[in-house]
């Protein structure tokens, strides 16, 4: 070990420098290291002596920064992002709560009532068991923008209209009226749909928001659920597809179902609020959640 002036006896250690042979001190020292005992440790690769051009970190950086360059260009970040959410989702979701409950429709949904789209007598049905059996909020989320009506009703109304404008009191004309009313009901799926609607008294419907498309104005019974504009906190959309206005009038209320799909077409995402016009229209969910929380 060696003792000087500023320095405390360290003792020897080996010094694998490039080539070098021989030992050298750490010193703790103020005192500046020689060149002699700097080339001992080990050579200097500064960008001063050498060149940055040739330093190894630079070309490290900038091989790196080019396979960045390729990947974003190809996508492969935006990949790699979806992967790391879906897993994070997966670790820290927390699990659905038992109160809430899914009705979708399976295949075995398809090979009991056919392919879709559904006569709405059964969402009718749906909606008076979900309704009977307590259920504290219900959401229908398929459209039912459309009217469904079977193509026999109208027949059936025309008939109605002949046999009242006639008159006839015989017990045949009231018996063929009392099956003329009994075939409208069974073919009016909308109202079927409506009155179960109407009876449930929280039932919750879907409308349809786009980002093309020409704007309208909001039906009334949208309206009743819109809240005041939120500025640039919502998303914002062009036009949107509503319920049926006898559907929608009796709905405890009316939300937005705008769901976009990511490159890969899953869906990680949905709006809570959407700006149409000068109003913000809220997700299903978030009127799902303030009507089930008493909000």
């Amino acid at each position: 070990a060696a003792v000087g002036a500023g320095m405390l006896p360290i003792p020897w250690v080996p010094a694998p420098a490039h080539g070098a042979v021989g030992w050298a001190r750490i010193l703790l020292s103020c005192d500046p290291i020689s060149e002699r005992e700097r080339q001992q440790v080990g050579r200097i690769n500064s960008g001063r002596k050498h060149g940055i051009w040739r330093t190894d970190g630079f070309l490290a950086a900038l091989i790196a920064a080019g396979i960045l360059a390729l990947c974003v260009a190809a996508g492969a970040l935006n990949w790699l992002g979806d992967r790391i959410y879906d897993a994070a989702t997966r670790i820290t979701a927390p699990a659905p709560l038992a109160e809430i409950a899914i009705i979708g429709m399976d295949d075995a949904s398809l090979r009991a009532l056919g392919p879709v789209p559904w006569s709405r007598d059964v969402y009718a049905k749906l909606v008076d068991q979900l309704s009977g059996a307590g259920a504290k909020t219900i959401v229908l989320t398929p459209s039912l923008s459309e009217r469904q009506s079977d193509q026999g009703l109208a027949y059936i109304r025309k008939m109605r209209e002949v046999m009242a404008h006639q008159g006839d009191p015989s017990p045949a004309a009231a018996e063929l009226m009392r099956l003329a009313i009994e075939a409208e009901s069974a073919l009016d799926t909308d109202a079927r749909l409506a009155a179960s609607i109407q009876r449930a008294g929280n039932v919750f419907l879907a409308s349809r928001y786009a980002t093309t498309g020409a704007p309208a104005p909001l039906p009334p019974f949208v309206q009743r659920s819109a809240l005041a504009d939120p500025g640039s906190f919502a998303v914002p959309a062009q036009s949107a597809r509503h319920p049926i206005e006898a559907l929608g009038t009796v709905a405890a209320g009316v939300g937005q179902l705008m769901a976009q799909a990511d490159e890969d077409g899953i869906v990680r995402q949905v709006p809570l609020l959407v700006r149409y016009g000068n109003v913000a229209i809220p997700s299903l969910a978030l009127l799902a959640a303030r009507h089930s929380l008493h909000l």
